[in-house]
C-alpha cells in the first residue's frame, strides 16, 4: 500500500512515525456452510486510524475447502455468500455506530469478482443509506472498495 503522509518528529530520544496505516483493534472470524455443503469463512478486522482517523472494518471472505481459498470458487453459492457477508457487516455497524468505513478488495486478475464487488458495494448503500459514499481504488494487483459515511 502507498503511504500518503509520513512525518517524523524527535521526542525525548524516541522517533515517532505517523503514517496512514490503521491500527487493528480486533480481528474476528465466522464460519458458515451453504446448502450445497461448501464451507466459507468471513474475517472482519476492526480498524482505527488510517488517512481518516475513523473507525472501520476490513472484510474478507473465502472458501475454506479450496486449495486456493481466495480464488473464485464457481460453486453457485454467490447469493448465499454475499447475503451472509451483508448480514455480518450489518451486525457490526448496528452494534457499533462508530464504524464509519467498510473496506474489502478483489484481485484485478479476476475481473468478474471486481464487477461483483462493485455491484455489492452499490447495492449495500441501498440497504444502509447512511453509508452513501462508495470509493473504488485500483491499486496494482487489487482493487480496493470503500463504503463510508460521508
Amino acid at each position: 500500500s502507498h503511504v500518503h503522509d509520513r512525518n517524523t518528529s524527535l521526542n525525548r530520544r524516541k522517533v515517532q512515525f505517523k503514517t496512514d496505516m490503521p491500527d487493528v483493534v480486533k480481528t474476528s472470524g465466522f464460519d458458515f456452510s451453504t446448502a450445497s455443503g461448501s464451507n466459507y469463512r468471513i474475517d472482519v478486522r476492526k480498524i482505527k486510524g488510517g488517512r481518516t482517523g475513523r473507525m472501520g472494518i476490513d472484510v474478507s471472505f473465502y472458501d475454506r475447502d479450496s486449495e486456493f481459498p481466495f480464488d473464485i470458487s464457481n460453486k453457485g453459492d454467490a447469493i448465499k455468500v454475499f447475503s451472509t457477508v451483508k448480514a455480518t457487516i450489518a451486525k457490526y455497524i448496528t452494534d457499533d455506530p462508530s464504524i464509519s468505513i467498510i473496506s474489502f478488495s478483489a484481485k484485478n486478475s479476476e475481473q468478474s469478482r471486481v464487477n461483483l464487488y462493485r455491484a455489492f458495494a452499490k447495492q449495500f448503500t441501498k440497504y444502509f443509506p447512511e453509508f452513501s459514499k462508495v470509493e473504488i481504488y485500483p491499486e496494482g494487483e487489487v482493487t480496493r472498495f470503500m463504503i463510508s459515511k460521508p
